[in-house]
């Protein structure tokens, strides 16, 4: 969700993404936890919404992690060394988060009625990336979409290692690797709409259907599929204006959402999510960023996984004293801050550590 870029390629835009996307998720979980409602129907909509900046990241993600695996199409897949440097990304800083959710959930008295419904064996699903196949303890619920790319992080390297290992050229890898990553869409597709088919609209849906990975982790193979077509988009001619035309599609399929009453189990949704998200990342690859050029939406992708990880424990944290006030709207403002300061702070501590261990252990 979090993918570093190399500094061979790297892509600001993409960094705006990220911001845009941590801010939607921020006020999807603001439009239910604190209750904030909008006057205006397509804006209170917009926030509830938020959700679908899950596969925007996806889809980000996707496309930087074919990148930093098929740098080299021509050469060796060094596999050791990629889940190595995947484990310095992204694990000290989510260990240590897990920890402290799980702390103030299992020793806070606010937590006391919820404690008596959520076992603490509970708690070791998280240590293991398993989470979103099991009910979500109440400060660690977002963690699911983590879950996900980590279990995409362990087989997508081992897909490409076999490719690399029948297809001897760079030109046949490509293409092996792009027909793969589409056929895998296509299923994962196909069995969205299966698993999805028997649900009545009137029944209280099972969230975790829709968080399991093989629910969702086509938009994953879409983005490194996008990766796959960037070469014959740096030759594309008019670029500027048929990024102008991909990203207005963007928009569109993103409105769409506003005006069409999107109900859970809509299984077709997701996949009009992630080709929208696509469609801004093409857009951006073409010279057209639009908004995504934004310093400050920039900034704030920089700390985009700091940022994911503390929003949903601190909104835990500040909801009672939310409630205690008259729904006081400053303790929403206080809490959108401290929530991109932890996550900055996060990011500038506990991952710059481990990034600089990760280059002395791993050069």
């Amino acid at each position: 969700m979090f993918e570093e870029q190399s500094r061979k390629n790297y892509y600001p835009f993409m960094d705006g993404m990220r911001g845009a996307a941590v801010l939607w998720v921020m006020l999807h979980h603001i439009y239910f936890v604190f209750g904030v409602r909008s006057p205006w129907h397509y804006l209170d909509e917009f926030f509830r919404l938020g959700f679908l900046g899950v596969d925007m990241f996806f889809v980000i993600s996707g496309f930087l992690i074919t990148g930093l695996l098929t740098e080299d199409l021509s050469g060796k897949l060094r596999m050791g060394r990629f889940y190595l440097r995947r484990f310095f990304k992204i694990v000290p800083q989510y260990y240590f988060a897990v920890a402290v959710a799980l702390w103030v959930f299992f020793f806070n008295s606010a937590f006391g009625e919820l404690r008596t419904i959520y076992p603490p064996k509970l708690a070791f699903t998280y240590f293991f990336f398993i989470q979103n196949y099991v009910a979500n303890l109440r400060l660690l619920e977002h963690t699911w979409s983590l879950a996900i790319e980590e279990h995409f992080y362990l087989v997508y390297p081992v897909l490409v290692g076999t490719v690399f290992h029948f297809a001897g050229d760079a030109s046949r890898r490509r293409k092996t690797l792009s027909l793969v990553c589409c056929a895998l869409v296509l299923i994962i597709n196909g069995l969205r709409c299966w698993m999805f088919r028997d649900i009545p609209q009137d029944h209280p849906f099972e969230p975790n259907l829709v968080q399991w990975t093989v629910t969702r982790v086509d938009a994953l193979f879409f983005g490194c599929w996008l990766r796959f077509q960037e070469p014959p988009l740096a030759t594309m001619p008019n670029r500027k204006a048929w990024g102008i035309l991909i990203k207005g599609l963007g928009v569109a399929g993103f409105t769409y959402f506003l005006v069409y009453n999107f109900y859970i189990d809509d299984w077709y949704a997701y996949t009009l999510a992630y080709l929208s998200a696509g469609c801004f990342l093409v857009a951006g690859l073409l010279g057209v960023p639009g908004l995504f050029a934004s310093r400050i939406l920039r900034w704030v992708g920089k700390s985009s996984y700091g940022i994911y990880l503390w929003h949903y424990i601190l909104i835990w944290l500040f909801y009672p004293k939310y409630f205690l006030s008259g729904n006081n709207r400053l303790w929403i403002v206080a809490y959108v801050l401290v929530a991109i300061f932890v996550g900055w702070l996060s990011t500038a501590t506990l991952e710059r550590w481990s990034l600089k261990l990760r280059k002395k252990l791993i050069p």
